[in-house]
């Protein structure tokens, strides 16, 4: 359960949660199962270099600091299976209809419908053959209600339900299914 591994360390601006985790994991100053939380990065990223764009306070942006016990770099997909099955499980069990159809577009994105919902990347630092540590970074739309036309098909979880979500509540949830599923 949240409390007895994850400890979350909330920050108001940053450049993107997924780096000041690299920055705390190469001063030594990172315990696992460490959680940073932000209202706003300044320059968060997708996968291949793209923009994480979202508008502060609005959104679920945060890293997790993970060290998987002896798993073989060849089998570094299955973090991202465990992370977006977490995020799913999470969304469906305790905060949008289950009419919606949640899907996820392998490797890295959790879709509604055809919109897209949330973006994972993973970083791992890999010593021979065994993944050492990873970075788990998630962006989930959670309140926010207008996106940039620029953006490919956005949706949050405001927009389908309705309703404001505490982006704290849902990030517990989200740990909850990581550490019933790993």
């Amino acid at each position: 359960m949240l409390g007895s591994t994850f400890k979350i360390q909330e920050f108001d601006s940053i450049l993107s949660t997924n780096e000041m985790m690299r920055s705390l994991v190469r001063k030594h100053d990172v315990d696992p199962f460490t959680v940073i939380m932000a209202q706003e990065q300044i320059a968060g990223k997708g996968q291949r270099g793209r923009k994480w764009v979202s508008e502060k306070g609005k959104n679920l942006l945060c890293s997790l600091f993970y060290k998987p016990e002896k798993m073989e770099a060849n089998e570094q997909f299955i973090l991202t299976q465990l992370i977006s099955v977490s995020i799913v499980e999470a969304i469906k069990t305790h905060i949008i209809h289950s009419s919606y159809k949640l899907s996820i577009k392998w490797p890295n994105d959790i879709y509604v419908g055809d919109r897209k919902l949330a973006g994972i990347l993973i970083e791992n630092a890999i010593l021979g053959n065994y993944i050492q540590y990873s970075i788990i970074g998630v962006g989930l739309n959670i309140n926010q209600e207008d996106f940039s036309d620029e953006l490919p098909n956005p949706v949050s979880l405001f927009q389908l339900s309705e309703k404001k979500q505490d982006i704290k509540s849902v990030l517990k949830e989200i740990i909850k299914y990581f550490e019933i599923n790993r």
